[in-house]
Formats: structure tokens, C-alpha cells, sequence
């Protein structure tokens, strides 16, 4: 795995720089085209003016946004999460320990905005009062999904709860199975 660093107190999770700069220039490139439709409004005519605003407004919030978090994920250190031996650490330092996790997906959600926009580690816990039921561990999407399964399943995978694991394992093998199209021949 080559995103993974193994250090004394565990494993840090980082990015590829290649894939962090892809995501800042396509989210420049979109930026650039949403203020260019904005602009565009003067020289069309009322009703065309009127939409290339709202889709530009839109597309300046929306790529605008992801340029930024982008920016600030460049500026910031190069680990996304670390796993010790005990649990998780976000990349805010909170630590989440196996033993309070219930259940682990990955991919994209409607739970917080930015789990529309990048794919979350999300793990179950059940600490309702600290941890709210569940931790998003954000990998903004630079790092492959066959990577962090790779990760989940080496270093999480042997060290959470039976049912967490069984559900992980069930949840991953449908996946296989519902990635493949039935019919086109093998």
C-alpha cells in the first residue's frame, strides 16, 4: 500500500500529491467557468443573462468551495487519519477506540454536506452523547476506493467487534457481486 506510513504508534493514512493536484486544478478549472458564466451576463440577453448568473452563482459556490478545501488540505499536513493500535485518530486528533465501534461503511452520504461531495470512512459507535453515533473520517477523494478498503481490511478489519466485522465483510463481498454486471460474459 503506498499511502500507508507504519510508525511505532500505529499507521498514518496520507494522500498522493498527484492526486491532490488533479482535484486542485479541475476544481480552478470549474471555478474559472462559473465566474466566466457570471460575467457572461452583460453580453446576452435578459433571460440567458439571468441563468448564466444562477448557474454561475452555483458553480462558484459549489466548485468555489471544493477549490478551497482543497487549498486548505495542501496547506495542512499530508495524514488524512491515523490507526493506532487502540483505535482511530481523526485528522483533528480526536481518538475513537475499536472497542466503541459498532459498524464501518465507506462511500458517499447525505449525512453532512461534505459527504455529498467526498467519500467519508463513516464509523457506528455507540457514544451517542460524545461521539454522536457516528465519525466521519473524510479521505476528500484522493485516495483510490480499493486503497481504503485495503487499509480497512488490513489494520481495522482484525481489531473491532465480530458483528462489526461480519457486517464489513458481508457489506464489502456485495459490493463485488453488485459491481459486476450479470450480463456481459465473463
Amino acid at each position: 500500500m503506498k499511502f500507508v506510513n507504519e510508525t511505532e504508534n500505529g499507521v498514518q493514512v496520507t494522500y498522493s500529491s498527484f492526486n491532490l493536484k488533479w482535484m486542485v486544478g479541475g476544481s480552478l478549472l470549474l471555478t474559472a467557468g462559473s465566474l466566466y458564466l457570471m460575467s457572461s451576463v452583460m453580453d446576452v440577453g435578459i433571460i440567458r443573462g439571468f441563468f448564466n448568473f444562477l448557474i454561475g452563482t452555483a458553480g462558484l459556490l459549489f466548485f468555489g468551495g471544493i477549490l478551497l478545501r482543497m487549498l486548505t488540505i495542501a496547506w495542512g499536513n499530508k495524514i488524512l487519519f491515523q490507526i493506532k493500535p487502540t483505535g482511530f485518530v481523526t485528522r483533528k486528533g480526536k481518538e475513537i477506540p475499536f472497542s466503541d465501534i459498532q459498524g464501518l461503511s465507506f462511500g458517499w452520504h447525505s449525512s453532512r454536506p461534505t459527504g455529498m461531495v467526498f467519500k467519508d470512512v463513516i464509523l457506528h459507535t455507540d457514544q451517542k452523547s460524545i461521539l454522536k453515533s457516528k465519525a466521519y473520517l473524510c479521505t476528500y477523494n484522493l485516495l483510490d476506493d480499493d486503497e481504503i478498503e485495503a487499509i480497512i481490511n488490513k489494520y481495522v478489519i482484525p481489531k473491532v467487534s465480530e458483528s462489526c466485522k461480519q457486517a464489513w465483510l458481508k457489506k464489502t463481498s456485495s459490493d463485488v457481486h453488485n459491481d459486476k454486471n450479470p450480463n456481459m460474459p465473463t
